[in-house]
């Protein structure tokens, strides 16, 4: 039980016994057990209301286990979904290639002339200011 063995089992009795005392023990294993069950029954409500909530088709939910829910009742869900978009991908990955190959053919076949050597354009000169400033430059 809880992954304790015998031994350790033993250890946690005679810890207890010198802690609490012999007399308060078994009150405490007694107040310890109505814990357990409390919590228990909590998590068996809380799965009953769960199972209720999500509706037909989950009535294999189980709390312990959430791992197994989600991998059966979403990713299952999910496969046609990531399959969609694969194959979405797939067709534009052919239209991409396709529009790429079409390019390709209509550049070899019209080739764009190449300048043998171009001449370095001058830098445009600035203009000239036109009379007086509409607003003063040194005051900002």
């Amino acid at each position: 039980m809880f992954g304790v063995g015998a031994g350790e089992f033993l250890a946690l009795i005679i810890i207890g016994i010198l802690l609490f005392g012999p007399d308060k023990l078994p009150d405490l294993a007694r107040k310890l057990a109505r814990i357990i069950a409390y919590l228990r029954n909590v998590a068996n409500n809380a799965q009953t209301t769960i199972r209720s909530e999500l509706g037909p088709g989950y009535e294999d939910f189980d709390i312990r286990d959430p791992k197994a829910f989600i991998r059966k009742h979403l990713l299952d869900e999910m496969d046609p979904l990531v399959a969609d978009v694969k194959r979405e991908l797939d067709e534009s990955t052919a239209a991409m290639r396709e529009a790429t190959d079409q390019l390709r053919w209509e550049s070899a076949r019209h080739p764009r002339p190449r300048p043998v050597n171009p001449a370095p354009s001058p830098a445009p000169a600035e203009p000239e200011p036109v009379g007086p400033a509409p607003f003063d430059t040194e005051a900002t």
